[in-house]
């Protein structure tokens, strides 16, 4: 049995049935056949604490140094605040540690990395191994572990892929090119590169060309008295409005307001 906050106003009946959705949250997780009401304390408990999102970007960037061992050390700070504010209740301690690897995973797939492989189960298979505080703490060591093997980056054994990548790029940006193109090039298979590229630049491979194109473009509106038709072909652009639509996504002005700006 489930039951809502109860109001006064009929109006406010989505209400109450929102706040029953959460508290089925919780009944699931606590695995009782019990009846939850909305004003029990322990429900209030909980939304008396505040999640940190300084903590998951702390986390995160010891996991970009490859630095596993650090991200364990603030995830238990995390959990040793969670258990201060509402003590080793499990369903609190399990709902703010899926929204931590909730928050990790997404910045990880932001990075260019993909989770497919283990995002469908690792949520199952934290709950299963999540009895006790300290399978919690051996859990996220091994998530940390496998997070930061994926996420570091050994920036000499890069260096000569990214110089090699900048030159073909600087000197073939204003002719159509590929990733496919690029990889040949610089002798790297195809797959590769595309698992590499966003690790090193931080973007996507077409965004960066963009990038390269709209700066040359703003310097030839800057030194030169070229049209903005002309410029386009320039830098690469097979058409004016796909020319328009890149540059202004960049630099949040058109061409022309562009130059204006800069006489």
């Amino acid at each position: 049995i489930i039951v809502g906050r109860v109001y006064n106003d009929i109006l406010k009946a989505a209400d109450s049935y929102s706040d029953a959705l959460k508290i089925l949250e919780h009944k699931i997780l606590l695995e009782q056949d019990t009846a939850l009401f909305y004003g029990e304390t322990e429900f209030r408990e909980q939304a008396s604490y505040k999640y940190s999102y300084e903590t998951e970007e702390k986390i995160f960037t010891c996991l970009k140094r490859g630095d596993a061992e650090s991200a364990a050390y603030y995830f238990d700070k995390f959990l040793n605040g969670i258990i201060t504010a509402v003590g080793e209740n499990k369903v609190f301690i399990i709902n703010f540690c899926i929204k931590l690897i909730s928050g990790i995973n997404r910045m990880f797939e932001l990075t260019g990395n993909n989770l497919n492989e283990i995002e469908n189960t690792i949520y199952e298979d934290f709950i299963k191994n999540s009895c006790y505080l300290d399978d919690i703490k051996s859990w996220f060591s091994k998530y940390f572990k496998e997070l930061a093997d994926k996420l570091y980056i050994d920036e000499a054994k890069y260096q000569k892929y990214q110089e090699a990548i900048i030159k073909y790029l600087n000197d073939n940006y204003f002719k159509e090119v590929s990733m496919e193109m690029v990889a040949s090039e610089i002798g790297i298979s195809y797959s590769y590169l595309r698992k590499i590229f966003m690790k090193i630049f931080g973007c996507s491979f077409s965004y960066y060309i963009n990038l390269l194109r709209v700066n040359k473009a703003k310097k030839l509106l800057e030194e030169t008295c070229m049209g903005v038709s002309n410029i386009a072909v320039a830098v690469g652009y097979n058409n004016e409005k796909s020319f328009y639509r890149n540059f202004k996504k960049i630099t949040g002005f058109t061409p022309l307001e562009y130059k204006r700006s800069r006489l």
